[in-house]
């Protein structure tokens, strides 16, 4: 009765977590613009994405970098699987080990981590340089092995997923400080891709400003207004230090 009763569970919270996902995707942003910069940056995507290829995306804080890997994520074999996202940032370093890796309850019931819900899809290291060091060998020894031990359990667990990782700081200089593991960078590595700025395409910038009026508009049920040539001129003149989420906001 107890594991019919722990099962019926496990399936109600899958459930409301496809939904609140879909919810989520409401409000999903893409990548817009048609500056030349624009193009060969997601004709560099195209190609990565139908590859297996683990991908490390570096650029500036606003670029883009979780807009372009679920764009990788949604032209790959993996597209039918899961994009989870994991915010490396996070301060509770007890609560990351548990959300990268899961949790087995003396009762047995289980937890699952990000690592083993991406199975068949991609996760989503979002700044990658802030997992701790204990951490960073828990994460390459699952790279490494493909499988990962659940805390509080003793059983691996087969996982089989694409890695996605991000950063805005230089992992070289993270390297140097040991403060990130080299053999990890390199497991991470295998694809550099570099998002452009802002200012570095500012022909798109009225592509994106409509875009994102449209978009919340919507999403708020709110009128879609228009910019004037004037004003979409003034925010191509402007000072973009925040990138494309300075802009939205």
């Amino acid at each position: 009765l107890l594991v019919v009763v722990r099962r019926a569970m496990e399936t109600s919270s899958l459930r409301r977590e496809n939904k609140e996902l879909k919810q989520k995707d409401l409000v999903e942003y893409e990548l817009k613009g048609e500056s030349s910069i624009f193009r060969s940056f997601t004709a560099n995507l195209e190609k990565v994405a139908k590859a297996n290829s683990r991908v490390l995306i570096t650029g500036s804080s606003g670029s883009g970098k979780e807009v372009s890997a679920r764009y990788i994520h949604d032209n790959s074999n993996h597209a039918s699987g899961s994009f989870i996202v994991i915010n490396c940032s996070v301060s509770d370093q007890n609560e990351l080990d548990r959300t990268l890796f899961g949790f087995e309850n003396n009762d047995g019931s289980i937890e699952f981590g990000a690592l083993e819900k991406a199975n068949g899809g991609t996760i989503f290291l979002d700044e990658v340089s802030e997992i701790p060091l204990h951490l960073q060998g828990k994460l390459l020894r699952v790279l490494v092995e493909n499988s990962l031990i659940r805390i509080g359990g003793n059983k691996k667990v087969d996982v089989d997923f694409r890695v996605i990782s991000s950063t805005n700081v230089d992992l070289a200089e993270k390297i140097d400080k040991k403060s990130f593991r080299e053999d990890l960078f390199h497991r991470l590595n295998v694809v550099p891709i570099k998002t452009p700025n802002l200012s570095d395409r500012v022909e798109d910038i009225p592509i994106l400003a409509e875009y994102f009026v449209e978009k919340l508009a919507l999403v708020n049920g709110l009128a879609i207004r228009k910019f004037t040539n004037e004003a979409l001129t003034f925010l191509q003149g402007m000072s973009w230090p925040g990138n494309i989420r300075q802009l939205r906001n």
